[in-house]
């Protein structure tokens, strides 16, 4: 890959993350999710100095494995834990999930930590969810049960725009809500 091509790939990325962040934004004034960005683990490693803009900078390194892109919790209280990807360029986007459902750690796939959290989520009746943008070609928002019928199904690892799996688009919440009345119940909404 290039580094204009990486450059635009991460651009890409950055700005549907930053779509993502004003959509769960607009969940939590309308009292319906409390969603999170979450970054990856850091230690810092000297003192805060400001640059030549003025800016605090300091020396740091990555303290841990990358987890998922987003946490938080709906409004009946089950955790959500979001895992977004971009895939602006020709072809599929490789999952870098083998048919016996482990990661295998392709590049820009879903690398073994965000994986076990997701799975992990998935087993403990957490909603757990991949969203995907294709750029100009759409998206799509999927669970990692959905990934592992899908790569199995399909024998490949690699999902594109067009395949049949999950739902279109990125707007997840509808797809995950629960009635009203469920919540309403004096349950909590944790009835499965």
């Amino acid at each position: 890959m290039s580094s204009a091509s990486a450059r635009a790939a991460r651009a890409h990325g950055e700005a549907f993350e930053a779509a993502l962040d004003a959509y769960h934004a607009q969940l939590a004034r309308q009292d319906l999710t409390c969603v999170r960005r979450v970054g990856t683990p850091t230690r810092v490693l000297g003192p805060v100095r400001p640059d030549a803009r003025g800016r605090s900078c300091f020396r740091a390194c990555f303290a841990g494995p990358q987890g998922v892109d987003f946490v938080g919790h709906l409004g009946d209280g089950r955790a959500v834990l979001i895992e977004a990807k971009s895939h602006a360029g020709p072809g599929g986007w490789d999952s870098g999930i083998d048919a016996h459902a482990r990661s295998v750690g392709a590049p820009g796939g879903l690398g073994p930590e965000q994986w076990g959290q997701l799975r992990d989520a998935e087993r403990c009746g957490a909603v757990a969810l991949i969203v995907l943008s294709f750029g100009a070609a759409g998206a799509r928002t999927f669970t990692p049960a959905e990934l592992v019928e899908h790569v199995g199904s399909e024998c490949r690892r690699t999902v594109r725009p067009a395949d049949d799996l999950g739902v279109v688009g990125w707007h997840w919440h509808a797809r995950v809500s629960r009635p009203a009345t469920l919540a309403a119940s004096g349950s909590g909404g944790h009835e499965r």
